[in-house]
């Protein structure tokens, strides 16, 4: 029996059929008595694996193969996760920035999550200082700002000693990070959107973040922090110079990288007998053609590693990896991406959110419930604005609110607020619930979910939604072709096959699909028009055959419409926010979701 289509994400798996719970019983108490020398069956994971002899000198290392622990003594050494025992291709993972999209750039706890959920390469942004020392910057302009730190004013790290700096506190995570929504405060429940992981933590010196490393994830260490120094270029390679006497000073060779823009920089790592990494900048149009460095010249430096923005077209990716390099794709954060990886055959994926980006097979993340109650943006809460390498803002991923504890309001209980223009008009601006995804079940299963409109315009196209059912997890924004404020990139419109149950603001709830980007509706029937700042709840069942989307209004009452449709059964699902289309007359609102859980059917 063979399951799966040879994804990354749904592997072949080929098994042995069997009839009912007494068969299979039967089938591994036969495989497990018959295997031959050096294999074991491992009866709580229900895996066949090598079997170790205790003492034997053997164990497993960090990237799940085989590794000598010197000749049977122990030793912590052959657990360390060097370069060279990195994954081969396409299974590379890349924590851009701590894990940015999860955790503040310069935060220690981004460094523990990242080695506890196993990702293969941790990166930092770093920025010389006065004294020559290597800052944990938290963004590409090398600035301690008074905003996100206890500086009394903001100043470069290039004008500031290493102890100053280590000595200040980064609030990072404070209670109104990145700045208060739309002038609102968020009350005491500090953590800003990152949510109560880091409401302040010591900045580090690289010095500190190799040594909370020791070795369990190799280091991608960013020597171009330095957009608002005086001179860029020098502070760079400035940078670069205090990475590598960090590097040395702690005999980190085999696990660290030191990533540069100038190819100029190569020599200076590699002579110092350290790994260098070419990081691209991010080009300013979607599909970039234009190579950011020559062929000749990269492979004439002997540059081993690079980081490639996914902005670039696959025929520069193949350019570089057909050279030999190991290419990684920086900014690869969905599901979508890691198949583009797999697809184009280069090393790996590096992005701000890689334990989404990997998926469930090595962690699985999927039973986490509902971050949005601890302020938080759980895994994979991916949008338009985050394929834009975006990060902080209320106009990214919405902002989880919180009861503040001091004067509660009604309208200020948990969930995920999405502002006014979302999305600026357009269609289909939503927010991937990857949490869930892919969803266990996608033929039988059902989502809950509240919502308000915690303003409301009554008109029609103005609607709260869930996008349900689609085989991939590519962003459903409708990306408009000739408005370059929104989309200066010129991403193109995806064509989307999956399906959209919605509450219009005039009260009418329904169902529809598109199938190949054309849009029609199943069913649609009257509700009361949804009250300001009132809840209802939602439940929308799937079965293989059908569709049904219920909504209960605050008065208790319930209203169903159903559709008898199969064409999409995927394993991705969205909230969304859609308002008045682009040209009309603006009419924006507030909408806020809550409580959000996929259940699994029988």
């Amino acid at each position: 029996m063979v399951s799966g289509n040879g994804s990354p994400l749904n592997p072949y798996v080929v098994g042995i059929q069997h009839g009912g719970e007494e068969g299979c019983d039967a089938i591994t108490a036969c495989v497990a008595d018959n295997l031959g020398p050096g294999l074991g069956y491992d009866a709580g994971t229900g895996r066949i694996q090598a079997r170790l002899e205790p003492g034997g000198g053997m164990t497993f290392g960090p990237s799940g193969g085989l590794a000598t622990t010197g000749g049977g003594g122990g030793g912590g050494d052959s657990c360390n996760r060097s370069i060279g025992q990195l994954p081969p291709a396409p299974d590379v993972v890349g924590a851009d920035r701590l894990a940015g999209l999860v955790h503040p750039f310069n935060s220690p706890y981004g460094i523990d999550y990242c080695i506890g959920q196993q990702v293969d390469i941790l990166g930092a942004l770093l920025c010389v200082t006065g004294d020559h020392t290597a800052w944990v910057a938290d963004s590409e302009t090398g600035r301690v700002s008074d905003e996100r730190s206890s500086m009394y004013v903001s100043q470069h790290a290039t004008g500031l000693e290493s102890d100053v700096i280590r000595s200040a506190r980064s609030y990072a995570g404070d209670e109104d990070d990145p700045y208060p929504a739309e002038g609102m405060s968020r009350g005491d429940r500090r953590g800003g959107w990152y949510g109560w992981l880091a409401p302040n933590y010591q900045h580090m010196m690289v010095t500190d973040l190799l040594e909370r490393v020791r070795g369990r994830a190799v280091v991608m260490l960013h020597c171009h922090a330095t957009t608002d120094a005086l001179d860029p270029v020098a502070t760079a390679t400035a940078t670069v110079q205090a990475a590598i006497r960090a590097v040395l000073q702690h005999c980190a060779q085999d696990w660290a990288i030191i990533a540069t823009r100038r190819v100029a920089d190569v020599s200076t790592i590699q002579n110092s007998g350290l790994v260098a990494a070419l990081a691209s900048p991010q080009p300013t149009r979607w599909a970039e053609t234009t190579l950011p460095w020559p062929v000749a010249d990269v492979t004439a430096a002997g540059v081993q590693w690079m980081l490639l923005d996914r902005y670039y077209a696959d025929e520069v990716f193949t350019a570089y990896r057909d050279a030999g390099v190991q290419v990684l794709m920086w900014g690869a954060t969905r599901h979508h991406d890691r198949q583009r990886v797999a697809d184009l055959g280069i090393r790996g994926g590096y992005g701000g959110d890689p334990v989404y980006y990997r998926g469930p097979a090595v962690h699985e993340y999927r039973d986490v419930w509902d971050p949005w109650t601890h302020r938080r943006m759980g895994v994979g809460q991916l949008t338009h604005a985050t394929d834009r390498r975006l990060v902080t803002g209320p106009q990214v991923r919405g902002y989880a609110q919180g009861v503040p504890a001091t004067t509660p309001q009604p309208e200020n209980v948990q969930g995920l607020v999405l502002p006014p223009d979302f999305g600026r008009q357009y269609g289909s601006p939503a927010v991937l619930a990857g949490w869930y995804c892919p969803i266990r079940n996608s033929q039988n299963y059902s989502i809950q979910v509240e919502s308000k409109f915690m303003t409301v315009n009554r008109v029609r196209r103005n609607k709260l939604s869930i996008l349900f059912g689609a085989l991939t997890d590519e962003d459903p924004f409708q990306w408009p072709a000739d408005d370059a404020t929104v989309n200066p990139e010129g991403f193109p419109a995806p064509a989307l096959n999956c399906y959209r149950a919605w509450q219009r603001a005039t009260g009418d709830i329904g169902i529809g699909i598109w199938v190949d980007g054309e849009f029609s509706t199943l069913a649609e029937i009257a509700t009361p028009e949804p009250a300001v700042n009132a809840w209802s709840s939602y439940e929308l069942v799937v079965t293989p055959t059908s569709i049904s989307w219920t909504r209960t209004a605050s008065s208790g009452q319930s209203y169903t419409v159903t559709a008898g449709d199969a064409t999409h059964r995927g394993p991705y699902f969205w909230v969304e926010k859609e308002e008045s289309l682009p040209g009309s007359a603006a009419v924006p609102f507030r909408g806020k979701f809550r409580n959000l859980h996929y259940l699994a059917g029988a």
